[in-house]
Parts: structure tokens; sequence; C-alpha cells
């Protein structure tokens, strides 16, 4: 039987300056039945011409245009022209091991009924240090639905980077999944639509380098919105709405419950620590919304009470 062919997807915004060390990473994967996609996101340097120079060395490689702005509307419009019968992702700054994609096709020839396949990720940052990410409660080998997924909206830190994952180009259509519109967290957003109800394999194994620099998408956002409004703006733009919607039925019931009661202590904390006054008309346009509950109590203790003991209560009383 032959080898399947893995499309690669690799959105670029103005990443000039990493695609001399990004086309050595592909040219050094082991796994060769390979096609490369880039999409070009309105880049202003010279990424483009840089891109299409390899492409015209390369048989397998093709670049696209994608004039709506976002990793995740690029990501979306290569998987559309993809023709793997799997899709893996690398973002132009960051690196693959160049066997990733044997080591993870192992995982689904162990548990062929899995979707998504994970491995291991280094995080490098400026100052030199670099660590293994942890994946939290991720245990090697078969996870079954909800479990990863709940776990990634309770602690983000815990969410697999997405070069670290192969995952199987059927699910896109048979679950309707896609790469959210929305400011921040659109990778996070799709690997908890994945792992609420497709089983998830864990490979203890090292598979990609993610590279934090003052240029990457993180850094850039954290200049522009506090890393707290940042990951509120995943539960009000995206977690909320959306499980509300379906909140009847498991596992959206569950993903619901997890995500309303994140968002009130983190609108609590904007509110009562940071003394952010606009966050008081969110509030109370999401409990109108009948997207947070009305924790009219909790409110006025978070208001005189120390956030820690507070919030320290509110997770006893609540999170179970």
């Amino acid at each position: 039987m032959p080898d399947p062919l893995i499309s690669i997807i690799i959105p670029v915004y103005n990443g000039g300056n990493f695609l001399q060390r990004c086309f050595a990473t592909l040219d050094a994967q082991k796994y060769h039945n390979l096609e490369f996609i880039f999409v070009n996101n309105n880049s202003t340097d010279h990424s483009e011409k840089m891109i299409e120079q390899y492409c015209k060395s390369r048989q397998n490689a093709q670049l696209l245009q994608c004039e709506q702005q976002g990793p995740g509307a690029a990501r979306n419009k290569g998987i559309d022209f993809s023709r793997g019968e799997y899709i893996s992702f690398l973002d132009a700054d960051d690196e693959l091991e160049p066997d990733k994609h044997t080591i993870l096709l192992d995982g689904f020839k162990q548990y062929p009924h899995a979707v998504m396949s994970v491995g291991q990720t280094r995080k490098v940052y400026p100052d030199g240090r670099n660590l293994i990410t942890s994946l939290g409660s991720l245990k090697v080998g078969l996870n079954e639905p909800p479990k990863p997924s709940l776990s990634w909206l309770r602690q983000f830190q815990f969410n697999p980077a997405t070069c670290s994952y192969l995952i199987k180009k059927n699910i896109f259509k048979k679950n309707k999944i896609t790469f959210a519109s929305i400011p921040y967290g659109e990778d996070i957003a799709f690997n908890v639509l994945v792992g609420l109800s497709n089983e998830v394999i864990y490979m203890d194994t090292l598979v990609c380098t993610y590279h934090r620099h003052s240029k990457s998408s993180v850094s850039m956002a954290n200049q522009q919105i506090s890393s707290l409004e940042r990951y509120f703006q995943f539960y009000e733009k995206f977690a909320l709405p959306l499980f509300y919607k379906k909140k009847r039925e498991e596992p959206f019931k569950q993903a619901f419950n997890v995500s309303e009661r994140i968002a009130f202590r983190m609108l609590m904390k904007l509110i009562h620590v940071e003394k952010k006054k606009i966050y008081k008309n969110v509030y109370q346009r999401l409990v109108i919304k009948s997207y947070l509950n009305n924790r009219s109590f909790f409110y006025t203790f978070f208001h005189f009470c120390p956030f820690r003991i507070s919030n320290y209560i509110f997770e006893k009383l609540s999170f179970k």
C-alpha cells in the first residue's frame, strides 16, 4: 500500500526573515509523499517572491493567495486546496523535526479510529531558554473525547501547537470544522472543536520547535492588548456563543459550563482588579444574552473581597 499523501499548510504573513529556515525544515523531511501549500496572507515584505522562487524548484510546492487576514483564514484556504489524506501545519517561523510525519502516522496505525495525532513541542525563547511544553492531562496513547477539549478549555497553555499534530482531512467536512474567524485563539478553538467529539492520540516524542520572538503573533498581540483581555475574547467571541447554541447536547453542555465559569472569573478580574469599567457593560450584555449566569452575589463578593480569596471560594463552589 502506498504511503498516504500529507499536505503541509504554511500560512505566511511578512515571514521573509524566517523563510530560509522554513524551506530547510521542509526539505529535511524524511517522509517523502508530501505537498507544500504556502498561503500568502497579504504580506508586504519579500515573502511572496521568496516563496515563488522556492516553488519553481519543487514540483510538490504551490503558492496561494488569501485576502482575508489572519492565520485561521489562511489555513482554511490551504485546506480547501489540499489533496492530502492527512493535513499538517507549519508557521513560517517554526520548525518540524525530520521524522514528524512518520512518528504521527505510527499513532494512526495503532489507533486507526482517531482523527488527530499529537507529538511534543519544544518552545524556544529569545534569551536562549527552551523547554518541552506540557500537554496537561493528555496521556500517552489514545485519549477519548471530550477530555482533551475540556482540559484545553480550562488551561490554554496545555493546547498543542498547530505544528505538533497531524489530522485526518475528512474531519473537516464530516464534523464541519474550520479555523474560527476570531481575533485571537483560532488555533485553540480548532483544537477544542476536534477534541470534543473525536479521539486524540498523544505520541510522547518531539516533533516540532515553536519559536517565541518579538515578531511572533503572540508577542505582537500582547503589545496591543493584555493577555487576560486576549484570553477573555476567546470565550466572548467563540466559546460562549457556539456552546450556548448547542448546550442541550453533550459534550457541548459540559463545554459551555466550563466556558461560562471561566469567562465570569476573567470578567471579575478585569472589572474589580484591573478596574476596566468597559467590562461592566460587557458583563451585563452577556448576562442578557444568557451567555453568562446572573451571579449577583459573587459579583458583589468579588467587588469587596480580595480577588485571591474571592476566586478561591468561587472555584470551590463552582468548579466541581
